[in-house]
């Protein structure tokens, strides 16, 4: 992951070892910036000038490096002994257009405004992407992960800390071991998956939903498509769905020692589904139910956690 060893072929743009490292230089038809970093924080801004501009604070005796091979801009700091720290903050501008790619071990990640690929992975440390209409990759192994504004393909991955994604459109997953997933304002396709943290999902307009959570609970507030499917399953938490009074779903709810509660006035149980339950000796394990005239299929499965559809009042 670190100290990447470049081809003779790379142009050395900037070498510093002094106290603190800046150098602005011509982006030249680059499009793509690599960032290692070891400890410290990571900034990375777009601008709408062809330039890139390096700025790093350091210690005197750690060398600053900045590297073109190709397409790609490598920035990283050269360390010669493992016994040495390397700790580092960067605040990097780049044009738009480019592709951006940081990697950290105890690190704080941000990058804003870029229109091109973000990925960016860091061990310990928060992550903050802004903006970024290509494929966004974010990992943050101990620490939280932000991204607002993305739009195109999205994919979040967290180990204990909490994942919130805002504002954003596209095909977006996000999976946590035992963080909590915060989806609001977004629209596309959504997937949330979580061991020991809660699905919470606001203000959505998704044609697909997929949430699951084994131990924590799941909440849905927003609209249903009318081709759409959506699906939410637990082990042991409450789900939560708040759909509006327009809302047209048929809807098959799988428990084996949780309750049901159906508060949307729109709601019609299947009688004749209750029927062939209770007669095959299966109980309510499952209910069937219509909302208005039907359309977008909404599957809910909990063992031993509540089910509640409410209505709102939008």
């Amino acid at each position: 992951m670190f100290l990447e060893l470049f081809a003779t072929a790379a142009t050395v743009l900037a070498t510093s070892g002094a106290q603190d490292t800046d150098t602005t230089f011509a982006a030249s038809g680059a499009d793509r910036l690599d960032v290692e970093s070891a400890g410290g924080e990571v900034v990375v801004e777009a601008w709408d000038r062809d330039q890139i501009r390096v700025q790093a604070a350091h210690a005197r005796r750690n060398r600053v490096e900045v590297r073109r091979r190709g397409g790609t801009v490598y920035v990283d700091a050269d360390v010669t002994t493992f016994a040495r720290a390397a700790i580092v903050d960067y605040r990097i501008w780049v044009p738009e257009r480019f592709d951006v790619s940081v990697e950290g071990w105890q690190t704080s990640i941000v990058v804003e405004r870029t229109l091109g690929r973000v990925e960016v992975e860091t061990f310990t440390g928060s992550v903050e992407i802004r903006g970024g209409r290509g494929r966004v990759t974010a990992t943050a192994v101990n620490g939280n992960l932000s991204i607002q504004g993305a739009q195109g393909e999205v994919t979040a991955e967290a180990m204990s800390g909490t994942i919130r994604i805002s504002e954003s459109e596209g095909d977006i997953r996000a999976e946590a071991m035992s963080g909590t997933i915060r989806f609001s304002n977004v629209r596309g396709s959504v997937a949330a998956e979580t061991v020991g943290g809660s699905v919470v999902l606001e203000r959505i307009a998704a044609a697909a939903v997929d949430a699951t959570a084994v131990g924590g609970s799941i909440r849905f507030q927003g609209e249903l498509q009318e081709d759409g499917e959506y699906y939410f399953a637990t082990h042991a938490g409450r789900i939560l769905l708040e759909l509006p009074a327009a809302a047209a779903a048929d809807l098959e709810v799988y428990t084996l020692s949780g309750s049901v509660r159906m508060d949307h006035a729109g709601a019609v149980e299947d009688a004749d589904a209750r029927e062939r339950s209770r007669r095959l000796g299966r109980g309510r394990s499952r209910s069937q139910y219509t909302i208005g005239d039907g359309g977008a299929m909404v599957e809910i499965e909990s063992f031993s956690g509540s089910v509640v559809v409410r209505q709102t009042n939008r």
